[in-house]
């Protein structure tokens, strides 16, 4: 159970649980970040990451939000994407929705981090709350172009903060059930608004 406190009587919980393999997971894990801010708040980053990038040469993916509070604006290559020459272009053009191409000669070598980083505006009438970005899809290629398999994506959360600082309590960002090789670290990452 994780717990975050305010210091001035505010609270919130999640337990989790965490499953601890003795065998590969199957397929590659992909990861959509947490992010937060105020209303008419611009270039929020959020980053989409992965946990084995080996082989990893190319890909689709698209990315579903809010688009009564948020908007897309730009999808830039992450350190990963860059480190490897894939390219990456991004659609931000339909509202709630991002479209991404990857596209490398060379699959990326064995590492983990992120992959693309997408910058959000948060409309200046967005209603504080916490909303879903979710991968509905995810296809990610190796440098024959064969499709690696993948767990399923792991969603973020865009938390809209309520624009006059009012003390309220915290709220612990979705976590999710986590799993974990044996002998392996995991690492939890908390955020709270």
């Amino acid at each position: 159970t994780f717990t975050v406190d305010d210091g001035q009587g505010g609270r919130d919980t999640e337990t989790i649980t965490i499953v601890v393999r003795a065998d590969e997971p199957d397929g590659l894990g992909v990861h959509v970040g947490h992010a937060s801010g105020r209303p008419g708040a611009t270039a929020i980053a959020v980053e989409i990451t992965v946990d084995a990038a080996a082989g990893i040469a190319g890909g689709d993916l698209t990315l579903h939000y809010q688009a009564a509070a948020l908007q897309a604006t730009q999808v830039r290559a992450g350190e990963l994407a860059l480190s490897g020459g894939i390219t990456v272009i991004g659609n931000t053009a339909t509202p709630g929705e991002v479209k991404i191409s990857l596209a490398g000669a060379l699959g990326l070598p064995a590492g983990s981090g992120t992959l693309v980083t997408l910058l959000f505006d948060i409309n200046s009438e967005a209603v504080p709350g916490a909303y879903p970005l979710e991968l509905t899809r995810a296809v990610l290629r190796n440098e024959q172009a064969q499709v690696i398999p993948l767990q399923p994506p792991v969603a973020g959360t865009f938390t809209v903060e309520d624009e006059v600082a009012v003390n309220r309590p915290p709220v612990l960002a979705a976590i999710g059930n986590q799993t974990v090789l044996e002998g392996a670290s995991l690492q939890v990452i908390l955020s709270a608004s």
